[in-house]
Order: C-alpha cells, then structure tokens, then sequence
C-alpha cells in the first residue's frame, strides 16, 4: 500500500522554491492558508516577478454578506470571495493594488484586499476645504 506524502510538512527552503514558481495571484493566496510557515514563506522578497497583473474587478456588496466582496478575475473568469473586515458601506477606489476607503464619516484609509494590510489616513476634516459627503448612498 502507497503511503501519500505530507506535504505540510515541506521544509522552508523547498517551500521559498515552489512559491517562486506560483504563476497566479488566487494560487499564491491558496499557497498562503495552508500553513503558518506557508503564510511566513510567501512574501513580498519570494513572490514571482512574473506573477499575473491581471486586474481583479471588485464586484458590488452583496446585500446577504456584508463583511466580504467578491473579486472577479479578468484572467480566467474566476470569483474570489474575500472577507474585507469593516468593508460595509464604504466607496471604494482603486490605486496600484490597493483600495483608497471613504467612509461615511470622513475617515480615510489605504487597503490591499489580497494581505489585509490597511493604513488609516489623517480624517478629512483635517485638510483645508473638507466638505461632507452629501450622497446618500455609498
């Protein structure tokens, strides 16, 4: 009887390897859940250079879940649904692979929807000719 190996159990070298070859972005997010030294492995220093720049569309909030969006991917028509904690009832722009959030208060932020990192930005109520939001909706 074959025994299957446990490819959990790969070393870090081997593992900095296999992500240097990884060719799409839902892959390497794949590659990244499935340990923590898996996640440690694949950083920005192992990504492939050659990795896909396709653009992911950002589809609407879904009235069901408020706490993911979907990410349609122009490459291979797959959809991604990612959790986006805090996402509900913001406007959204995008700028080099990270999302520019208005909330409906002012506050500002800089989010990578792929890694989760967010940077909050100084409120609007700081700069000079700060106006409120007057749409009702986001």
């Amino acid at each position: 009887m074959r025994t299957m190996a446990d490819w959990s159990e790969l070393n870090r070298e081997l593992l900095v390897v296999v992500v240097r070859r990884i060719k799409l972005i839902e892959n390497y997010l794949n590659f990244r859940t499935v340990r923590r030294l898996w996640h440690s492995v694949a950083t920005k220093d192992n990504i492939n250079s050659n990795l896909a720049r396709v653009p992911w569309l950002m589809l609407a909030e879904d009235e069901d879940d408020k706490t993911c969006r979907k990410f349609f991917s122009l490459y291979n028509g797959m959809i991604m649904k990612k959790s986006i904690p805090g996402a509900s009832g913001k406007r959204y722009m995008e700028s080099m692979e990270w999302l520019i959030t208005d909330g409906e208060e002012g506050e500002i932020s800089l989010l990578h929807p792929f890694s989760g990192v967010q940077i909050q930005l100084p409120h609007q109520n700081n700069t000079k000719h700060y106006r409120p939001n007057k749409t009702s909706e986001p």
